[in-house]
């Protein structure tokens, strides 16, 4: 077979579908071109191009979740692009045979019976396919030989085995998200990643200059959220989303904050029992009350010594940041006004009965050389409501034309932060936070927040009447000793 010459594409096209990553994948929003990309890279790998080389007598399969969405949508577009001249056989329901020998067979992933072995295979609208079924996939994936001889006689080596697709994006708690997208930032972010997971930042409308003017108009008149998810392949989740005024580009900082020397400084603290998941929110409010997440500890199946370890040393680098912002000579460690804890860590120790997690965590941290008094978070009818309701707040306030409200910004070093509040979900059955979801770090900011920003107002009036918790917190942000806490919170768990 001669070589072929393909449509010209667009740049995103061209690096997804000329790929040499074994599971590359195309991301973004509505009518950004990815299907054509798709059925692209099919053909590379099934004929001979200049682009890919003599790929004649490959096997791959082609297909969506559902056959009819794929008859439909995908088949369309394949009968649009593919000449033919190159269809030697045609089995409308089973799939393609191409001269030179190539088979392309259709699926559908929610009941794929395609047996043998495979040389690619492609997932259109990969979103919604599930995470087992894509690893059905790549063990299908293991055809070695082409059927194609050569001039000795021998059979030719299969050059690349590939699994790939293009999808929509579908909220940043999926597993797509954490297979491609997770991979793509650690690799920005200089941290370890695996090269066969490639894929581009997300596809937005204004990447198709095909698209209708009137078609971009319509999708910039949807509310902003929509507008960000559909027409600029946001990866926040849409529907349920519990921090609805999170938006990663307004309430993020562009680089990290070092928080002032003088700032007050709370640690909000998690404790994840059941899960094996810690986190530590590290929150700075400035001399105008707003406030910083400016780190965070995640710590997922480790040790509560390994957890206060790490917590030791964020508060050892804080301290040199700040000095060097300062100009000065650091001093030990950062000092901490308090330590907002999850209210359940007052129940006695599974490692020690005689003993609260909370004294467990202070005794740890007390062999680690420094003090954790941990307060417990208020925990009463409604304080998760509330405490939601905050964060919202805080986090809606980032918005331009808020006055001189309070809000809450986030250091992009915030990963785990990040990645869970734009994924945190109600439960539509019980109207409660979706059990099961990786809210820790949500719940630790909250624990901090609400108690930095008491009630519904910042400023107490002299003759209104505070809750116990209430004048108990504001105490102990007026002590003048870090000892004090000790007193305060030995008080409290008296009290309670």
């Amino acid at each position: 077979m001669n070589q072929v010459e393909l449509p010209r594409l667009y740049a995103h096209q061209r690096d997804f579908a000329f790929n040499l990553a074994r599971f590359p994948t195309l991301w973004g929003s509505w009518g950004s071109a990815k299907t054509w990309a798709l059925i692209v890279r099919c053909l590379l790998l099934s004929v001979n191009t200049r682009y890919f080389g003599n790929f004649a007598g490959n096997r791959g399969v082609i297909g969506r979740f559902k056959y009819s969405d794929f008859r439909d949508t995908t088949l369309k577009d394949l009968k649009e692009l593919i000449p033919s001249a190159w269809i030697v056989t045609n089995n409308k329901l089973e799939g393609l045979e191409l001269t030179g020998g190539s088979e392309m067979l259709f699926a559908h992933f929610d009941d794929f019976k395609v047996g043998g072995n495979l040389g690619w295979a492609a997932i259109d609208q990969l979103e919604q396919v599930a995470e087992g079924d894509f690893d059905k996939l790549r063990g299908r994936v293991r055809l070695k030989y082409l059927k194609q001889i050569n001039s000795k006689g021998q059979k030719l080596l299969n050059p690349l085995r590939t699994v790939f697709g293009v999808g929509n994006t579908n909220g940043n708690n999926s597993w797509q998200f954490n297979r491609w997208e997770r991979n793509r930032l650690n690799f920005i972010e200089g941290l370890p990643y695996n090269e066969d997971y490639w894929t581009l930042p997300p596809l937005t409308i204004y990447d198709n200059p095909s698209l209708p003017v009137d078609y971009v108009a319509d999708l910039e008149k949807l509310p902003p959220k929509k507008f960000r998810v559909y027409a600029l392949g946001s990866w926040e989740a849409l529907e349920g989303v519990i921090l609805e005024d999170y938006n990663e580009a307004v309430c993020v900082a562009k680089e990290n904050i070092i928080p002032g020397t003088t700032w007050r400084k709370y640690v909000g603290i998690d404790h994840g029992n059941a899960s094996g998941v810690k986190y530590a929110a590290f929150i700075a409010v400035d001399p105008q009350l707003n406030s910083l997440l400016y780190d965070e500890v995640y710590g997922a199946n480790c040790q509560i010594e390994e957890f206060c370890r790490e917590i030791h040393e964020r508060l050892e680098l804080h301290e040199r940041e700040m000095a060097e912002a300062d100009g000065r000579a650091p001093q030990g460690l950062e000092d901490i006004t308090l330590w907002p804890c999850d209210p359940s860590m007052q129940r006695k120790s599974e490692d020690n009965a005689a003993i609260t997690i909370v004294q467990l965590y202070q005794q740890h941290a007390s062999r680690l050389g420094f003090s954790m008094p941990l307060y417990p978070a208020y925990a009463g009818p409604g304080s998760v409501d509330a405490g939601i309701d905050k964060l919202n707040w805080l986090l809606r306030n980032c918005r331009k034309g808020r006055g001189e409200l309070p809000y809450l910004v986030v250091n992009p070093r915030c990963r785990h932060w990040r990645q869970d509040a734009g994924a945190y979900v109600w439960d539509p059955n019980t109207n409660k936070p979706k059990l099961g979801q990786s809210d820790h770090s949500i719940d630790a900011t909250r624990y901090a927040t609400g108690t930095i920003y008491i009630g519904d107002v910042l400023e107490q009036f002299d003759d209104e009447q505070l809750s116990f918790a209430e004048q108990l917190v504001k105490d102990m942000q007026l002590s003048k000793h870090p000892n004090d806490m000790d007193d305060y919170l030995q008080y409290y768990q008296e009290a309670v």
